[in-house]
C-alpha cells in the first residue's frame, strides 16, 4: 500500500470542511515522503487517463515544490498561533499537511476525466472555483495548464501556509461560503468551472433523518438562494460540478457516506441549470482509480462515486416556478 494511506480523517480539529476518505502520510526516519508519494500516483495514474487536458495537469505535479519551513501551529476549530492554548492541538506543517491534509491531490484524476468526457476542458484562461478545496496541490496544478483558480475554505490554518504562493492565477480565500457576501464579492463572476470535490455531499448538507445525523456543513441560507449565487458566479455556458467519493454505508452512520448531490434534479432546474447529468454512479471507475492510487484494498473494493454536472444555459431562460 501507498505510504499515503487512505483513512478516514476527520479536519474539524483545524477547521476543515469535509470529513472524508484522506490522506495519512507516513515519515520515514524522519524525512518527509507526502511529495514523493505525490509525484509516484501521478506516474501511475498518467496511462489511464484518456483526456489531454487531465494528462497535462497530472504531469503538474511533478512541478509540487517542498513545503515551505513554517514552525508548529496550535489549532482549534476557528484559530491558529504558535503557541499552546486550551483546545488547540498540534499541527506540525510539512508536505503531507502541505498537500494532502485530507486528500491527496492525484484524487482530482477521475473527477477530472469525467468532466472532460462531457466536453468540459480546463486550460490557458479556464476560471475555477474548488469549493472546500482542502490543500493547495491541484489548484497549483490547475495553474500549471494555464486555468485561473480560486479554493475556498474555512480551516484557520491555510491561510497562514499558504499567505507566500498567492499568484495572479492562483489564490485562496477563506471564509464561508455562500454566506459571507464579501467572500462571494471575492470569488467574482464569469466563472468557468464552479467544482466541489467531496464536499457538498447530501450526507453532510441534508442527511436522512433516518440516519440521526446533524448536518455537517451550513450553507446559512435555502439552497434555492445558495444556488442562485452559483449560477449568478458562473458565466453562461460555464458549469457546476460535483464529485464526492464516499466509503461505504455503515453503523454507525456518517455523512461522508451518503455521497449523492446535495441539491436534488428539481432545485437545479428551478434554479434555471441545465441538468447534463445528475447522481451519476461513477463507482466502477472510482475504484479503478483507487487501485491504481493504491488507496488500500478496502477503498479499491468498497468505495462509492457519484458526480452531478449541471450548466448555466448560453442564453438566459426564466428560472422555473
Amino acid at each position: 500500500m501507498n505510504a499515503l494511506l487512505v483513512v478516514l480523517v476527520v479536519s474539524a480539529v483545524d477547521g476543515g470542511t469535509t470529513l472524508d476518505a484522506g490522506a495519512a502520510g507516513v515519515a520515514d526516519a524522519g524525512v518527509d515522503t507526502a511529495l514523493a508519494e505525490i509525484r509516484q500516483m501521478a506516474t501511475d495514474v498518467e496511462p489511464t487517463l484518456k483526456a489531454p487536458w487531465v494528462k497535462a495537469w497530472v504531469r503538474k505535479a511533478h512541478e509540487l515544490k517542498h513545503a515551505p519551513p513554517f514552525p508548529p501551529y496550535y489549532c482549534s476549530s476557528t484559530q491558529c498561533q504558535t503557541t499552546a492554548f486550551d483546545g488547540g492541538k498540534l499541527r506540525e506543517v510539512n508536505d503531507e499537511m502541505y498537500y494532502a491534509r485530507v486528500a491527496d491531490p492525484i484524487g482530482y484524476a477521475r473527477p477530472f476525466e469525467l468532466l472532460a468526457k462531457y466536453g468540459v476542458s480546463i486550460g490557458k484562461g479556464t476560471r475555477v472555483v474548488d469549493y472546500g478545496y482542502g490543500s493547495v496541490g491541484q489548484l497549483q496544478m490547475l495553474e500549471g495548464i494555464g486555468a485561473e483558480v480560486t479554493g475556498i475554505e474555512v480551516a484557520p490554518l491555510l491561510p497562514i501556509i499558504y499567505a507566500n504562493i498567492q499568484t495572479p492565477k492562483m489564490r485562496t480565500l477563506h471564509g464561508y461560503f455562500p454566506s459571507d457576501a464579501e467572500l462571494v464579492k471575492k470569488v467574482g463572476t464569469g466563472i468557468d468551472v464552479f467544482m466541489s470535490k467531496n464536499t457538498l455531499k447530501r450526507g453532510y448538507v441534508h442527511p436522512d433523518a433516518d440516519t440521526g445525523e446533524k448536518p455537517q456543513i451550513e450553507l446559512g441560507m435555502s439552497d434555492e438562494a445558495a444556488l442562485k449565487i452559483i449560477y449568478d458566479l458562473l458565466k453562461p455556458g460555464g458549469v457546476f460540478y460535483i464529485y464526492n467519493f464516499s466509503p461505504p454505508v455503515t453503523k454507525p452512520f456518517h455523512g461522508m457516506m451518503d455521497g449523492r448531490s446535495a441539491f436534488t434534479r428539481e432545485q437545479f432546474e428551478k434554479a434555471g441549470f441545465e441538468v447534463l447529468t445528475f447522481d451519476e454512479v461513477d463507482t466502477k471507475e472510482g475504484r479503478a482509480t483507487a487501485k491504481v492510487l493504491h488507496w488500500g484494498t478496502e477503498y479499491e473494493n468498497t468505495i462509492d462515486a457519484h458526480a452531478t454536472l449541471v450548466r448555466r444555459p448560453l442564453k438566459a431562460k426564466k428560472a422555473s416556478k
